[in-house]
């Protein structure tokens, strides 16, 4: 399905999906997922987040500025996709990005462009300026997702999560938000070096006219 679709597509849908972050009564859920879609590519394997002791459990490891999880539920309140980071403390300043899936009836929507965009703009906020993520090669979909999304490959680090994966990536998140003086920097860098191209940064909202002040002044 062309890109274009698939986002508007999604901009179809977002009114009846619900982004939040993680809570305890979501383990469950997520746990199911994330075994559901690495068991579909086969990896069901050891070295893989499939048999991580926490992965039934994971609200007790996220839920801190360095490491937060997300989750989108549909109009049901079923959730459909998740998505999370923790700090990467083998390279300077950088977040992993972890755990991106998405459950067989939301996949290709754009979701996974757009849980990327999500995730990359909680990272700015919370200081990293840049991202790292590992993967497997049988999973060619979400490669195709992360190399549209401006992810470049780099030689195997010398530490690594999980042993089992064999592709690694990143990409700079150019401009970390610390405070105020720091909003339109991120707007940009979302806008520029984001995968749909539209996110925002969440400040936006709370200071509409300083957006529409910024617009002219870019000429956007």
């Amino acid at each position: 399905m062309p890109r274009k679709l698939c986002i508007w597509i999604f901009n179809r849908l977002k009114r009846m999906l619900n982004y939040r972050e993680m809570t305890a009564a979501d383990n469950e859920a997520v746990a199911a997922l994330i075994r559901d879609n690495l068991k579909q590519y086969g990896l069901d394997i050891p070295g893989t987040v499939y048999f991580d002791e926490g992965l039934d459990r994971l609200s007790e490891y996220y839920g801190k500025r360095e490491r937060r999880y997300f989750v989108i539920e549909d109009d049901a309140g079923k959730v459909i996709g998740g998505i999370g980071y923790a700090a990467f403390e083998h390279m300077k300043d950088t977040a992993e990005l972890q755990k991106l899936y998405l459950a067989y009836s939301a996949k290709g929507s754009g979701l996974g462009y757009e849980l990327i965009d999500l995730i990359e703009k909680k990272m700015r906020v919370a200081g990293f300026r840049q991202s790292y993520l590992e993967t497997h090669d049988n999973l060619q979909a979400a490669i195709h997702i992360y190399e549209k999304c401006g992810y470049k490959e780099i030689p195997h680090p010398e530490e690594v999560g999980h042993s089992a994966m064999n592709m690694f990536f990143v990409k700079e998140l150019y401009g970390s938000v610390q405070g105020v003086g720091f909003r339109w920097r991120a707007k940009n860098a979302a806008e520029h070096y984001s995968c749909t191209g539209w996110a925002r940064n969440e400040w936006d909202v709370r200071y509409p006219w300083r957006f529409r002040e910024r617009k002219m002044q870019l000429n956007l």
